[in-house]
């Protein structure tokens, strides 16, 4: 329950996510260390109705970080591609 609290210590965030998530979600989410990457799992459970086997899953292919290299990856080519067409004018 302290752990709970120290993770979870914004009042308006839990009082959203608990009308939506189960307790055993919010126990599956206080491992994740980084707030932003807890906070995508929480409102990707939220939006796409994730159980809690699925959020375990998730967590545990590190789909965040995926997403994040994946995002990147493409930032790289379309600058990479306004680099180029610049240099054509």
């Amino acid at each position: 329950m302290i752990q709970f609290a120290q993770i979870f210590n914004d009042e308006q965030i839990v009082v959203s996510l608990i009308r939506q998530l189960t307790w055993t979600h919010f126990i599956a989410l206080i491992p994740v260390k980084d707030e932003l990457q807890r906070d995508f799992y929480a409102q990707m459970c939220r939006i796409e109705g994730w159980s809690v086997s699925m959020l375990r899953n998730k967590i545990d292919s590190m789909l965040y970080k995926e997403l994040l290299k994946q995002k990147l990856h493409v930032a790289i080519e379309l600058t990479k591609k306004r680099f180029e067409n610049n240099d054509k004018w």
